[in-house]
């Protein structure tokens, strides 16, 4: 999923998913949002970029729209805010603007410029004024995620498709709802857009068909259209208003007359993975595309030809030849004939898959390793190099999300969003069972009995599959979720399932009968994606997109271990060990971790490595080893006792790309042989998640929020003197044999922390070792504290007013008022060590300060970090509560063990 490659080619520079894409009002630019949290600009002719991409971001980049004049361009994304960017100099020019609580899906511009509406999946639609970025008024008629708006050409209306199933008009000057709620859509509206004439706006949905409606009735008009073989991401009117063209997680393209219905031109083929945005020239001639593998494409919109970049026979033979996925489970399956092009050399290991990574389970002799993908193949390999081991298992019409390997390790089974199950031969890669044809949705949980004689399935449809494993006939239909059936796990005596479901809930089943033995389980507060039994099958482990691991006991239901917080989004897999003493978990904030099974501690990690969310892990046999497959396509093979990556062995040091701060590019790191005392610059942090109240008060944050809905994700407004007041660190006064030791941290390996993306709540501070104004040997790793918002032990308060007393002497010269002795630390992972090194040291705008020390035989591949935050009673405002945590650069000098703090702010400016 990347375009990233030769600069000289064709649009290339995205690393992720092409989420958004528009022309610019003249025709001659083309802008484009993308999952690598950029913005870019294109030569709209030749595909070259004309200037560096737009950082500020902090998360994905859904939605763009050029203002009429074109002179602007706004952009939403995942941080949950909105940024306006000056065209011909990329600079922000307003933003980040805060006030959804969710993913912002859409943003548009209204005809006259005045307006910027946005929707996101607070369910909110929102309007701001364009010059100002003051919101205006709040549209709150959806009873699900808004997904799409479009404004009329008068730009009096505006409509939004949802994830409700349903298209409102609201009457732009008064919010009020005048056409709908329009039913016909049976699945998520993704797009809506109004006809260049106003009389008629089309629709795409989820349900695969595209609509077009009138806009004065409500009426639909033509349609619904059929042909794509799943869900319909975008639509777009021609210029003319006689075409509508429409893009699908299909992968393909199509054009309609507007008038009739008749299909124009298509399927179009060119993309290797769901395409998401569309755009028509400004003449009508040309199409442009962006798809989930990060690519786009010029098509001529007559002929159907790929314009930019151009395509050869071979390349089109290619994608002619993948199999489109198909509407039902009773179309007949498709077989492709070959296998889906490499993204990389052969001899990569873990390189095959074109597409995200959903499943990963090893081989019960641990000598391969098995994984399924959006790329709709099952594939197996060495677990040793990372080679493959065979060819591709090809058969599924849509994305492969779930695989399970038989006890004997003879057969694997494959669930997938074409709603089938197939069960495969290991040796041969043959297909020796199915398709299995019941579920009316995609399937995502699918496990082997322990036996090996029945295979269980759950779906999207809300049920529960037994089938046998070796005839795939259907012995028993479990229902009583009330949502998708997302995870599945036997007993190990084989006699109990137990199910996770996106109700929340977890339920446990008796085999033999179907009946709910127990259950449902009460405490994730999200979906749940992940639930496993122990190996003793006393117990049972639970992951949720409420970030947290929970440990059940499997007889009675109760939560007996957690919750298990440290995850910054949600936890997509968790398993135990072969012995049962640790549990993995992998989330959507790109990192593993591992935790000691009884006592819930964390033991190991965050392990980072992969570029985009994990979906799945797996224990080797022998528990020495950890599997994980990524969003970014790619497998890896960790040591489950030290965390360093096995396979592929050349990526030790490989870390996940760091957030941009706001209209600025990150600073570089320091390299460790950087040791020169002139060398040594002064250092400043970016902080990049600090986010504002949600109380409506932001003029003190500069900093996007990483709350996901939590209306306490934030710090209070920053004082004048905070405003200016940043800790500056010299060269001088780093000298150790110089200034006298100040502070000193115990010795850990230096990292960053790990990113967040969309964050419930903060995580739970822990006891850290005492801090001290003088030298001291390393203190015994901390011990778990209780979570933020109960008190705090009384010994963290004493601890943190020796320095908050330095502290307020330091700056006493610069501001009156007492030091507190409020001391909040957060600590990862803390590993006793020799005497302690300082190699990070940063201050973040505002009253948080980090601090983070690394030992010098760890330099080269760290894997914990320290943070502390300290808060001071002269800090106006500040709430205990309501801090999230910092980011900061990092700069590496061994020889470091002091902190100083410097009064000279311009240097630092």
């Amino acid at each position: 999923m990347t375009s990233s490659g030769d600069p000289t080619k064709p649009f290339v520079g995205h690393t992720g998913s092409i989420m958004a894409v528009a022309y610019s009002p003249d025709g001659g630019r083309i802008a484009t949002g993308s999952g690598d949290h950029t913005v870019r600009i294109w030569d709209a002719l030749t595909g070259k970029k004309v200037m560096e991409p737009w950082t500020g971001h902090t998360d994905e980049v859904n939605t763009i729209s050029f203002s009429p004049d074109g002179k602007r361009l706004v952009s939403g994304g995942d941080d949950y805010t909105l940024r306006v960017w000056n065209v011909k100099t990329g600079e922000c020019i307003l933003g980040p603007l805060e006030g959804h609580t969710h993913w912002v899906m859409t943003v548009v511009f209204s005809p006259d410029g005045k307006l910027i509406a946005s929707g996101a999946n607070d369910k909110i639609l929102r309007l701001w004024n364009s010059e100002t970025g003051e919101k205006i008024k709040d549209i709150t008629a959806h009873t699900e995620a808004v997904r799409t708006l479009t404004f009329s050409p008068d730009g009096k209306r505006l409509a939004s498709g949802s994830n409700d199933n349903k298209i409102r008009v609201f009457d732009v000057e008064t919010g009020n709802v005048i056409l709908g709620p329009l039913g016909g859509h049976t699945e998520w509206v993704r797009s809506v857009v109004f006809s260049p004439d106003g009389l008629r706006f089309a629709s795409g949905s989820d349900d695969h068909t595209v609509r077009i409606w009138d806009a004065v009735t409500g009426k639909t008009v033509v349609g619904p259209l059929e042909g794509h073989s799943n869900w319909v991401g975008c639509v777009q009117f021609s210029p003319d208003g006689k075409k509508i063209l429409s893009g699908a997680h299909d992968r393909t393209l199509r054009v309609w007359n507007a008038q009739t219905g008749k299909l124009l031109l298509g399927p179009l083929k060119g993309h290797n993975d769901s395409i998401r945005a569309l755009a028509f020239s400004r003449d009508g001639s040309r199409i442009l595309s962006g798809a989930v593998d990060g690519t786009l494409r010029i098509w001529d919109s007559k002929s159907g030809d790929a314009l930019v970049p151009t395509m050869s026979d071979e390349e089109k033979r290619q994608y002619e030849e993948k199999p489109e996925t198909v509407k039902s489970e009773s179309s007949p399956p498709a077989r492709s004939p070959t296998p889906p092009p490499p993204t990389a050399e052969p001899s990569a290991p873990f390189k095959w898959h074109t597409a995200a990574v959903m499943a990963v389970e090893y081989f019960p002799d641990g000598k391969r390793v098995a994984s399924g993908s959006n790329d709709r193949t099952i594939r197996i390999w060495n677990a040793q190099t990372g080679g493959k081991a065979m060819e591709p298992l090809l058969g599924h019409t849509d994305e492969v999300n779930a695989i399970s390997i038989s006890p004997d390790g003879k057969r694997i089974a494959s669930g997938a969003d074409d709603h089938t199950v197939r069960v495969w031969d290991t040796q041969t890669g043959e297909l020796v069972l199915g398709p299995l044809q019941g579920h009316t949705d995609w399937i995502m949980g699918l496990k082997y009995s322990p036996d090996g004689k029945l295979i269980a399935s759950g779906g999207g449809e809300n049920e529960i599959r037994i089938w046998k494993a070796d005839t795939g006939e259907l012995v028993r239909l479990i229902t009583g979720h009330t949502n998708a059936v997302r995870t599945l796990s036997f007993s190990p005596d084989g006699r109990r399932l137990a199910s996770g479901a996106n109700d929340n809930s977890i339920r446990i089943w008796d085999v033999s009968t179907g009946r709910l033995v127990l259950g449902p389980f009460e405490g994730h507060t999200s979906w749940v994606r992940s639930v496993v039994y122990s190996p003793d099958g006393r117990r049972i482990a639970s992951g949720s997109d409420d970030h947290n691991i929970r440990v059940w006991d499997a007889e009675s239901g109760r939560t007996i271990l957690g919750p298990l917080e440290g995850h910054d989004d949600w936890v997509g897999c968790v398993v135990y060990s072969p012995d049962g003493r640790r549990i993995a978990s992998c989330a959507h904030d790109k990192t593993i971790r591992v935790w000691d099974a009884t006592s819930g501690a964390l033991v190991l990690g965050p392990l980072e490595g992969h570029q985009n969310a994990l979906r799945a892990l797996a224990y080797s046999p022998d528990g020495s080893k950890i599997l994980s497959g990524s969003l970014d396509n790619t497998l890896r093979i960790w040591d489950a006792k030290t965390g360093q990556v096995l396979v592929p062995a050349n990526s030790r040091d490989t870390k996940s790309p760091p957030r941009a701060p706001r209209q600025s590019a990150p600073r570089p790191h320091r390299q460790g042989s950087d040791d020169s005392f002139l060398d040594l610059p002064a250092t400043i942090v970016v902080a990049a998640a600090i986010g504002p109240e949600r109380d409506g008060n932001t003029s003190g944050s500069q900093f996007p929020s990483r709350g996901r809905q939590d209306s306490s994700d934030g710090m209070s407004t920053s004082s004048s003197f905070d405003s200016i007041l940043d800790v500056c660190i010299t060269p001088l006064m780093l000298m150790p044999w110089i200034t006298p030791p100040i502070f000193q941290l115990p010795a850990t390996s230096g990292g960053p922390p790990p990113r967040r993306r969309k964050k419930k709540k903060s995580k739970p501070p822990v006891e850290a070792d005492k801090l001290s104004t003088k030298s001291s040997p390393p203190a015994e790793p901390a011990k778990q504290e209780e979570t933020e918002g109960k008190p705090k032990k009384q010994e963290s308060k004493q601890d943190g007013k020796a320095f908050a007393q330095l502290w307020s002497r330091i700056r006493a010269g610069r501001r009156s008022g007492s030091a507190g002795n409020n001391l909040e630390m957060q600590q990862t992972n803390p590993q006793p060590a020799p005497a302690p090194v300082l190699a990070d040291v940063a201050a973040a705008r505002g009253r948080d300060r980090v601090f983070a020390a690394q030992d010098d035989d760890e330099m080269e591949e760290p894997t914990a970090h320290i943070q502390r935050r300290f808060t001071y009673d002269d800090d106006a405002g500040s709430d205990e509560n309501t801090r999230s945590p910092t980011r900061s650069e990092h700069s590496t000098h061994g020889w470091v063990d002091t902190i100083c703090f410097c009064l000279c702010l311009p240097c630092c400016r």
